[in-house]
């Protein structure tokens, strides 16, 4: 499990960034949420780019959401807005149980 205020000392290749988030789209597509498969780029995980940072949805169900964003430091971060925001959704901690049994992201 990816720790709450874990640094690392490299930047993870966007290559390897871009697996984790495919990985992270084929579990949510299998519990059922809309993707936004057309923000599923390398190149909004570039670390330099506004994207990164500012973050890009990729997924949703109704008006709740989950979104990506790719830090030098903490690499993928899954965050969520909306109903999903609750800590006690029973979705969103189903989705943060998954990602984090694979270690693919920091959630929040």
């Amino acid at each position: 499990m990816i720790e709450e205020n874990t640094f690392r000392q490299e930047e993870e290749p966007i290559e390897n960034a871009l697996r984790k988030l495919q990985r992270i789209c084929e579990i949510l597509k299998e519990m059922g949420y809309s993707l936004y498969e057309e923000n599923i780029k390398a190149e909004f995980l570039d670390p330099r780019s506004n994207m990164a940072w500012i973050g890009f949805p990729i997924a949703s169900e109704g008006l709740d959401g989950i979104r990506c964003s790719n830090d030098k430091y903490r690499g993928l971060i899954i965050w969520f807005t909306n109903g999903f925001e609750k800590r006690d959704d029973p979705r969103r901690q189903e989705i943060v149980k998954r990602i984090q049994a694979e270690n693919l992201a920091y959630t929040f």
